[in-house]
C-alpha cells in the first residue's frame, strides 16, 4: 500500500513538472522575433541593437535571450550584421556564467556563436547547423517556412517514429528523431 502511494505521487510529480517545462519551453521558444522581423514591421536595425545590447549587458539572462533569438533566426541580413560584431559578442559574454538546469544556458550561447561563425564565413545552407542544437523542432521549421516534411513514418501506426524533412533552400534531406527525457529534443542526420 505504502509502495502504491509512493509511486502515484512520483508519477503526479513528474507530470507536475513535464507540465511546467512545457509552460516554460511554450512561451520562451515563441518569443523569437527575428525570423522575419522586417515582414512584422520592426526595423531590422532596432532588432540588432536589441539582441546586441543584449549580447553586451552582463546579465545571463538577457544572454541567454539573445543566444536563443540567434540560434532560431534564419534571417541572413539580421545574421549578417550580427556576425560582423562577432569579437566584441564573444569578448562580452566570456567568463559569465549563465546557469541553466536541465540544459545549460551556455549551451544556447555557444551555439549561437557558432551560428554567427558560420554566417560570417559563408559556409554553407543553415540547415547544415540542424544537426548541432538539438531544439530545432521540424514542425516549427516547417511553419516558418525552412523546411518540408515529406514523410512522417510511424510505429504500428500510431506513434512517430521519425520525420523525413527536405530543406528548402539546398534540397538535402534529413531524417529527424523527436527525443526526451525531461524536454523534448530531436536529432537532426542527413539521409
Amino acid at each position: 500500500m505504502q509502495q502504491s502511494k509512493f509511486i502515484t505521487s512520483l508519477s503526479t510529480g513528474c507530470f507536475l513538472l513535464r507540465s511546467i517545462l512545457r509552460w516554460f519551453r511554450h512561451f520562451t521558444a515563441k518569443r523569437h522575433y527575428t525570423k522575419n522581423a522586417s515582414d512584422k514591421g520592426v526595423k531590422p536595425q532596432m532588432v540588432i541593437m536589441s539582441i546586441l545590447d543584449k549580447f553586451t549587458s552582463k546579465n545571463p539572462q538577457q544572454i541567454w535571450s539573445a543566444s536563443c533569438e540567434v540560434a532560431k533566426c534564419n534571417n541572413l541580413e539580421l545574421l549578417d550584421s550580427l556576425a560582423v560584431d562577432i569579437i566584441a559578442i564573444e569578448n562580452a559574454t566570456k567568463g559569465i556564467t549563465l546557469g541553466g538546469a536541465l540544459c545549460p544556458n551556455s549551451y544556447h550561447l555557444e551555439f549561437a556563436l557558432k551560428k554567427l561563425r558560420y554566417v560570417k564565413n559563408r559556409a554553407g545552407c543553415l540547415c547544415a547547423l540542424y544537426s548541432e542544437y538539438m531544439f530545432f523542432n521540424p514542425i516549427d521549421e516547417e511553419k516558418n517556412g525552412n523546411i518540408t516534411i515529406t514523410e512522417i513514418v510511424k510505429i504500428d501506426g500510431k506513434w512517430i517514429d521519425y520525420h523525413i524533412c527536405k530543406c528548402n533552400k539546398c534540397h538535402v534531406s534529413y531524417k529527424v528523431e523527436e527525443r526526451g527525457g525531461h524536454f523534448a529534443f530531436w536529432s537532426w542526420i542527413k539521409a
